[in-house]
């Protein structure tokens, strides 16, 4: 067989492609339109393409370059085919971390006048998150998903392990993952990348980047991108309230900060499969259909006889206001009945609805979070005539208050932020499996999951639900209902049950 020799620019080619730094700046250039500036990597860009070490850690600021780079790496691989028969993994906590870097491929691969070579309308599989190229190269992207197990990953067998997102990538998940690296194979890495967000224990981004030894790290700040602006330093101080606040150090610098703890572990939860109706309400379709309130309420759940039920609620208008309805039986853990979502729903309609849920399932108590609107709600509720059937089951949840939690010995009263008892209280039921959760519901399971505490140098507790992609920013309105529910609860049985305890003890010292 006559195989004929490359000429000199062939050549030249293959040598271009073979080379991370120069095959992925010239697949960026082929197409780039007339009269712009050719696109160039970075220093650390191109330090972080020809690290060849087996473990590889980038713990970095937000928006800093990281995510092309593990593009650039896919492309190369791609091109090259280095490992014909096995596939490259790009994996990440949930799918909305997932969906931008394969859609980014996915276009890439479709639009480029080069690599569109490489594939067919067949290569690429949106459902899955699949790519099979026309020279074998694989991409098998998955998720971590929800059940903190290595479910997902069970079966997975690659050189190449790309995980984005480290920070909030399960741990139990991560320890399952790492038999399914085939470090034996020849140019195998297994590189992870992310934000810091501050947590310590089982933290998969900490992990690589402070506790194995392992790796190489990469720790760059937002500030060596060249694209990073001086205006854009101002927005980022302003935004996250200066240089030393921990979403700055996270975000911007891409340090691991003050340590933050988790509160709620999915392993300790009780989980089970069971239905909650879940409602999602907003003001311009209430405008629309003003019955809609009406029409939920006969869409809710019957309550089960016998059973008791509370309510927590978490007001807003612009932010959401959560309702959440909870049930328990003789001997029997809380479980959610419903959860109701409102927003832009006026206040007179939704202090009605309250009103109405009252008549419907007779809570034994109502607890509502006392701050911003919710104080003018509670007033309503309970002095006006037309909700007399409700006054007396409305507790307001005045989470920046000290309430009473117990009594020394002399019969002082003992007291504690209510923020701080409410959700060690939580804590507590949640890991006591006083609540059961929804499989069903995930959405108020990773809410907890995110909410996190740390501790200021003065010592006090401060609590923070994380957003999806870092800081401090993420919706907690699920959480703070539950806690006007914790909160409600102690006031009608924890406190009385006190009160009970000091007269005895005061009783017992003059016997």
């Amino acid at each position: 067989m006559i195989t004929p020799k490359l000429n000199e620019d062939e050549l030249g080619l293959v040598e271009i492609l073979r080379h991370p730094v120069w095959c992925s700046e010239f697949l960026r250039n082929v197409d780039i339109p007339k009269g712009e500036d050719p696109w160039i990597l970075t220093d650390y860009q191109i330090e972080m393409l020809c690290d060849h070490n087996k473990y590889v850690c980038l713990a970095c600021g937000r928006a800093v370059g990281k995510s092309e780079m593990l593009l650039d790496k896919n492309s190369w691989y791609l091109v090259n085919n280095f490992f014909s028969h096995d596939p490259v993994s790009i994996i990440t906590p949930n799918r909305v971390h997932l969906e931008p870097l394969f859609s980014k491929l996915r276009r890439w691969l479709q639009t480029h006048s080069f690599l569109s070579q490489y594939v067919t309308r067949h290569s690429i599989n949106s459902a899955v998150f699949n790519i099979r190229a026309k020279n074998n190269y694989q991409l098998d992207c998955r998720i971590a998903g929800t059940s903190g197990t290595g479910a997902n990953v069970i079966g997975l067998h690659t050189p190449v392990i790309m995980l984005d997102e480290g920070g909030y990538f399960p741990w139990g998940t991560f320890k399952e993952l790492l038999p399914t690296h085939n470090t034996w194979q020849r140019g195998a890495q297994m590189f992870i990348s992310g934000v810091p967000t501050g947590q310590r224990e089982n933290n998969v981004l900490y992990f690589a980047d402070v506790v194995d030894p392992n790796f190489t790290h990469f720790n760059i700040p937002q500030q060596r991108n060249p694209r990073y602006a001086p205006a854009d330093e101002v927005r980022n101080r302003k935004q996250f309230g200066g240089t030393e606040s921990e979403d700055y150090i996270h975000l911007v610098l891409g340090r691991h900060g003050a340590p933050v703890y988790a509160l709620f572990d999915r392993a300790k939860m009780l989980i089970s499969s069971y239905d909650v109706f879940v409602s999602k309400i907003y003001g311009i379709k209430l405008k629309a259909n003003p019955t809609l309130l009406v029409d939920v309420l006969r869409l809710l759940p019957l309550k089960p006889r016998g059973a008791r039920v509370a309510i927590g609620i978490d007001l807003g208008y612009s932010e959401p206001t959560v309702i959440s309805i909870l049930r328990r039986g003789d001997n029997t853990p809380w479980r959610f009945m419903a959860r109701l979502v409102l927003t832009q729903v006026p206040y007179p309609q939704q202090e009605r609805f309250i009103a109405q849920l009252d008549l419907r399932y007779n809570p034994v108590f109502i607890g509502i979070d006392a701050g911003g609107p919710g104080k003018v709600v509670i007033q309503h509720l309970v002095n006006e005539k037309k909700y007399d059937h409700i006054y007396t089951k409305v507790w307001s949840a005045d989470f920046s208050a000290n309430i009473e939690v117990g009594y020394d010995q002399d019969g002082n009263v003992l007291k504690e932020k209510a923020k701080v008892y409410a959700t060690q209280r939580l804590q507590q039921l949640t890991n006591t499996h006083q609540i059961m959760y929804s499989s069903a519901d995930d959405d108020v399971i990773t809410e907890l999951e995110r909410t996190t505490y740390t501790r200021s140098p003065s010592g006090n507790i401060i609590y923070k639900t994380m957003g999806l992609r870092g800081g401090k920013h993420g919706d907690d309105h699920n959480v703070a209902s539950l806690l006007a529910f914790v909160l409600a609860s102690h006031y009608k049985y924890d406190s009385k049950l006190l009160r009970r305890r000091r007269g005895t003890l005061w009783a017992s010292k003059f016997m």
